[in-house]
């Protein structure tokens, strides 16, 4: 009875030797392996992915630079032959007393060639005024002490009303230049329709020495022929005596 037991056990472990092993049976002998992790994708330089969102370009706020406040440089005018200062002044479109006080000059300096003069910008024209300085532009007074003309004489306001006619003329000089020798007078800014005398090259000879700065600022009665040119109007004056200096 034992003999046959032994037996029976014998036979049973040997039909196990037999058997494959399960899965799973032995762990010391099972090799676990990691699944490799997906890479991230990436684009070449300027191709965005389909997921991507395009910030519009109004949404993007720089960084905003801070910059000084800018500084007004004056302009600096070199004097000129001829030059007076209340035509540097008039061409500059300051007052006299603000060019003077920009510079510490009286109404009596007498400019030489070569000359640097300060034109004050708008800043240092109110500083100036801030002081109490009379530095504002004003109407210019005429030298002649009323408006009204003479008997006989008209204002050159009224002057593109006589064209073809020989009239006397009266006015304030405000204006002057002077072009391929000829010299040009003006009772306002060169317009079409302002009276401009006109002084010919060939004529100077029978005036004052540069014209162009003697009757500037001076209130003056004018004769001759008021004419319609492509320039505008004009009275040409032939001679001295054909234009006056009313004090």
């Amino acid at each position: 009875m034992v003999i046959s037991s032994l037996l029976t056990l014998g036979l049973a472990m040997a039909a196990c030797a037999w058997l494959p092993a399960e899965p799973g049976a032995d762990a010391a002998h099972v090799t676990t392996q990691t699944p490799p992790r997906a890479a991230t994708p990436t684009w070449p330089a300027g191709v965005l992915p389909a997921t991507a969102t395009l910030v519009p370009l109004q949404d993007q706020k720089p960084t905003p630079t801070l910059t000084g406040t800018p500084t007004l440089t004056p302009i600096v005018y070199v004097v000129q032959k001829g030059d007076i200062l209340g035509r540097i002044a008039l061409d500059n479109d300051v007052s006299l007393g603000a060019l003077l006080a920009a510079n510490g000059l009286t109404e009596s300096h007498v400019l030489s060639i070569g000359e640097r003069l300060i034109i004050p910008n708008e800043s240092m024209i109110a500083a100036m005024a801030e002081r109490g300085l009379d530095v504002q532009p004003e109407t210019p007074t005429p030298a002649f002490p009323s408006p009204t003309p003479r008997p006989g004489a008209i204002s050159w306001q009224e002057a593109n009303q006589h064209v073809g006619e020989r009239v006397i003329v009266e006015g304030l000089v405000v204006r002057s230049r002077k072009a391929g020798g000829d010299v040009f007078l003006y009772f306002r800014d060169p317009s079409p329709e302002a009276l401009t005398l006109h002084i010919p090259v060939t004529r100077l000879r029978h005036f004052a020495a540069e014209p162009e700065t003697h009757y500037l600022d001076r209130w003056v009665t004018a004769v001759g022929m008021i004419e319609r040119t492509e320039a505008g109007i004009q009275m040409v004056i032939e001679q001295d005596s054909e234009l006056n200096i009313l004090d």
